[in-house]
């Protein structure tokens, strides 16, 4: 069936002008501040990059918003305190938030998401990151995050200063055009503000430390041929996995309203969705038990190789976190990947994945069994 192109989006006919161009991160809640940053700056290796405590945040001088991040992008875990936590929030997740390629394309957005019946909860530019983003729920209650502009943190591992964005602040309405990033700096150095030095919140990073745990010191291990604090590395966040009481009608409404393309069905019926045109998945729909509500099944985040994550699982044990799980994933021969499941201490679940296919290398023989576990060896060839 072809569908009619009714819309315009940077010189190109589309059928919807919504098309996400990666995942971004995850937001999710946490109980306990300190053991919370212990886990995912000490244990798993991700860089605290910023703090939230604004009024309309949570209040106070101390921090309550955490962001990590594993590369160059501001966050890929926003972290909440649970008390933050609205009625339609999922126990875990506060919201799952998809990059936008252009500015364009966000404002069209808006107005597509609202023609579809699925009104914007907000729009706004306020908090840490910096970006455009509009917010909306999925049939089942979801929040989603279209974000535009999140910022990219350089060589100095320090984000942009609170003072330098918060003079342009947004909320309920996106600007026309926006405002960039020269007259943000011409602002900065007008102001006299220490580009290096300011935060995004009323207290210094100093000070916010004060109240955190101070960093382990490591040993140090192989990881890849590279000496690191510990024996794997976290590239990026991967994907993550919602479970639905409709999966029908949430499958219908991340194909047609949100643009994800579907790679296949796994072997219990779990629907895998992609950006882009490979099988690179960045969505899994699970349907849920009939007397369980919607949530995240996990978030996944991708580890550089296979070794690494065996390291990894042997890390992890040492500083006492339980592996739930470990093996081949739900749908090896539609996504192939090996991985740990791992429950932060909130309980958020966790997966390290490795995917030989995503690495340009194909397995010469899977070795899929019904006993969990992952291989001593993998046998790969690169793929041509």
């Amino acid at each position: 069936m072809q569908v009619e192109s009714r819309y315009t989006v940077n010189g190109v006919r589309t059928s919807r002008p919504l098309k996400p161009m990666s995942l971004s991160h995850v937001g999710l809640f946490y109980d306990d501040l300190k053991e919370t940053i212990k886990f995912y700056r000490d244990t798993l290796g991700l860089e605290v990059s910023d703090f939230g405590a604004r009024s309309h945040l949570g209040g106070g001088e101390a921090p309550r918003l955490v962001f990590v991040r594993a590369g160059t992008e501001h966050h890929c875990i926003s972290l909440f305190p649970r008390d933050m936590k609205m009625p339609r929030d999922d126990v875990h997740m506060q919201h799952a938030a998809w990059n936008i390629r252009t500015y364009s394309e966000l404002m069209k957005a808006v107005d597509f998401v609202t023609e579809k019946g699925y009104r914007p909860e907000f729009l706004v530019r306020r908090s840490p990151g910096g970006n455009y983003a509009v917010y909306f729920f999925d049939p089942e209650g979801n929040r989603i995050e279209l974000a535009y502009g999140l910022e990219l943190i350089g060589w100095q591992g320090t984000p942009k200063p609170y003072e330098l964005w918060s003079k342009f602040l947004v909320e309920g309405t996106l600007p026309k055009p926006p405002i960039t990033p020269a007259e943000e700096e011409i602002e900065v150095i007008r102001k006299g503000y220490d580009y290096f030095g300011s935060t995004k919140c009323s207290y210094t990073l100093e000070k916010a430390y004060e109240l955190l745990p101070d960093p382990e010191v490591p040993k140090r291990y192989d990881a890849s041929g590279e000496g690191r604090p510990r024996p794997f590395k976290i590239e990026r966040i991967r994907y993550y996995s919602l479970t639905c009481q409709d999966l029908a009608r949430q499958h219908k409404f991340y194909q047609e309203i949100m643009g994800l393309r579907t790679v296949g069905r796994g072997m219990k019926g779990e629907v895998l969705m992609s950006v882009g045109f490979g099988n690179e998945t960045e969505l899994k729909l699970v349907k849920s038990p009939a007397h369980e509500s919607p949530r995240l099944q996990r978030a996944c985040f991708e580890l550089r190789s296979y070794g690494e994550l065996l390291g990894a699982a042997a890390y992890l044990r040492t500083k006492g976190v339980r592996v739930v799980y470990e093996g081949r994933g739900e749908s090896p021969s539609l996504h192939n990947e090996l991985c740990i499941d791992i429950a932060d201490p909130s309980g958020n679940p966790i997966r390290l994945t490795f995917s030989p296919d995503s690495k340009g290398m194909k397995e010469k023989e899977q070795s899929i069994t019904d006993s969990p576990g992952l291989p001593p060896l993998l046998e790969c060839e690169l793929s041509d």
